[in-house]
């Protein structure tokens, strides 16, 4: 990032590239002289990604809808921090004097640097309160638990007498026994592939435990009559996320 130096380098720097660049221009230029160097520092550096009230509207905007939001929110490395801006500050250290004069920044009492409400202005009895009534904890425990699901110890060896057979034959004849069972270890895989699905072998385990989508959707060549051997019907029951020949998709699903 071309301003990433001028983060680390604080508000003279910004002020000496600003004026350097633009020249004389009037309320411009005066609007950047009426503050101090902490103030431009504060000012340049202040993206959406750290702006509070405007991530709070986003997404209390967001929350109005069911439908995908993609939030791109500009931060800094080391945000507040005397590392802020410079390329080596991955997994970099403050000094005790820098963790010092960050203590005293933050309005933290010495001794208690790991107190949950150290330097919040409101009293720790309505901030437990707050927190308590909020929609993340209300409804209880979050880590539920559930009981294991039986996997037998051995599965059928897949075989193509007098053939040789591939490592990704094997497994799709493998998938194909588990979902002929109406067993838990077949209820719960789900399968996915950036790729053709009949070419990677998973056709059959998608033939008995169809493709999912939020709505039902029926096979268009079965409800056409088109002879197929493949019967693909989408549901909010299937276990197959169709994800087309795209590797792109595939990571924006590992992504979630």
């Amino acid at each position: 990032m071309r301003s990433a130096h001028l983060t680390f380098q604080g508000g003279a720097a910004w002020r000496k590239r600003l004026l350097d660049e633009i020249g004389d221009q009037g309320p411009v230029t005066a609007l950047i002289e009426r503050r101090s160097d902490e103030e431009l520092q504060a000012l340049m550096v202040n993206l959406g990604g750290h702006d509070l009230p405007s991530l709070l509207e986003a997404f209390e905007r967001a929350s109005q809808h069911d439908c995908p939001v993609c939030f791109i929110c500009y931060t800094i490395k080391g945000y507040g921090l005397p590392l802020a801006g410079h390329k080596d500050n991955h997994a970099g250290q403050m000094t005790a004097t820098q963790m010092e004069s960050f203590r005293q920044r933050m309005g933290v009492q010495p001794g208690q640097e790991w107190e949950k409400w150290a330097a919040a202005t409101m009293p720790a009895g309505e901030l437990e309160s707050f927190v308590a009534r909020a929609p993340f904890f209300r409804e209880g425990r979050r880590r539920l638990l559930a009981p294991a699901v039986p996997v037998p110890l051995t599965l059928p060896s897949p075989s193509q007498p007098g053939k040789l057979m591939s490592t990704q034959m094997g497994f799709g004849q493998i998938l194909n026994d588990i979902a002929r069972g109406d067993t838990p270890l077949a209820e719960r895989i789900v399968t996915t592939s950036p790729d053709v699905t009949v070419s990677t072998n998973l056709g059959p385990w998608v033939n008995r435990r169809g493709l999912f989508a939020r709505e039902s959707m029926a096979d268009i060549f079965k409800a056409e009559r088109i002879p197929s051997t493949y019967s693909w019907d989408f549901g909010p029951q299937g276990q197959h996320l169709e994800l087309g020949i795209a590797e792109s998709n595939l990571m924006i699903m590992l992504g979630h």
